[in-house]
């Protein structure tokens, strides 16, 4: 799937924006840490979001904790 321009980009280089479609009706955002980078040791890990608005992390910390930042 192509990713619309522009949205890998984020300001100040900490993450990678990648975007996953199986069958263009569902879809997985990942904010993903890049590492070396500013948030390379972030307690959230990455960011998820998908197409239900369903936000998840793969850190330590809980999806209340790290969303609500």
């Amino acid at each position: 799937m192509l990713t619309p321009r522009g949205l890998d980009a984020v300001e100040g280089n900490r993450y990678k924006v990648l975007l996953n479609s199986a069958d263009g009706a569902t879809y997985k955002l990942t904010a993903q840490r890049l590492n070396p980078g500013g948030n390379a040791t972030d307690k959230c890990g990455d960011f998820t979001l998908n197409q239900a608005g369903v936000r998840n992390v793969t850190g330590g910390l809980s999806v209340i904790d790290c969303w609500g930042r």
